[in-house]
Order: C-alpha cells, then sequence, then structure tokens
C-alpha cells in the first residue's frame, strides 16, 4: 500500500478515526488531546492532518514515510503513525516559535533546534 492510499482512505473522518483506534495506546490518547485542544473531533483532526501531510510535505519526508510503511504489518497504520507523529510536531514547533518570537518564521526555530 501507497503512502497516497493511506492519505486518501484517512480523508474520511469516520475512517481516520477508526484507523486512530486501531492504533490506540499513548499515541492515540496524545492525538485526542490535540483534538481536544483545538476543539474539533478526533476524526476531523486526523482527516485535517492527512490532507495536510499530502499537500506540504516535501519529497524527503514523503520517501522516508513510504520507506516506514514497506515491510510493515500494519502499512496503513504505519503510514498514519508517521502523517500524525509529523503533523503534531509541526503543529507544536509552530506553537513553541510564536511563544519565542512571534514574528520570526517557523524555519528560523527548525534551524535553532538542529543546532541544539
Amino acid at each position: 500500500m501507497r503512502l497516497q492510499e493511506v492519505i486518501h482512505t484517512c480523508s474520511n473522518e469516520k475512517v481516520a478515526e477508526a484507523a486512530l483506534i486501531s492504533l490506540g495506546g499513548a499515541f492515540a490518547k496524545i492525538v485526542a488531546v490535540a483534538a481536544a485542544r483545538r476543539d474539533v473531533q478526533l476524526g476531523r483532526l486526523v482527516a485535517e492532518l492527512a490532507r495536510d501531510f499530502e499537500r506540504h510535505m516535501g519529497t524527503c519526508v514523503w520517501a522516508r514515510a513510504e520507506q516506514a510503511m514497506r515491510g510493515a504489518d500494519q502499512p496503513v497504520l504505519v503510514g498514519l503513525y508517521v502523517i500524525l507523529a509529523h503533523g503534531l510536531l509541526q503543529e507544536n514547533l509552530r506553537a513553541v516559535g510564536a511563544k519565542r518570537n512571534p514574528k520570526a518564521p517557523a524555519s528560523s526555530l527548525k534551524a535553532e533546534l538542529m543546532m541544539a
């Protein structure tokens, strides 16, 4: 299964929520907290993060996600995990950057974190 299929499938909010429930564990709780913080339904957040990943990820991140899926017992769940983890990380980096210096671009925070 290709990453594009995971994104297409998980763009449906009900499917996205069911897939996250299949992931389960602490990670699913982290995503649930993020949804509650945004005041959106769980499936909607997962679907939004999947669509954002499709629109904004570069080829390197995309290739790494597909590589993680290759040979996995449950490639859909692995792909979804990578998409959500990346999306939540990006969201948190933007939030931290806004708190540190609201006028600084997010790229400067990434560079700062890479140097640390």
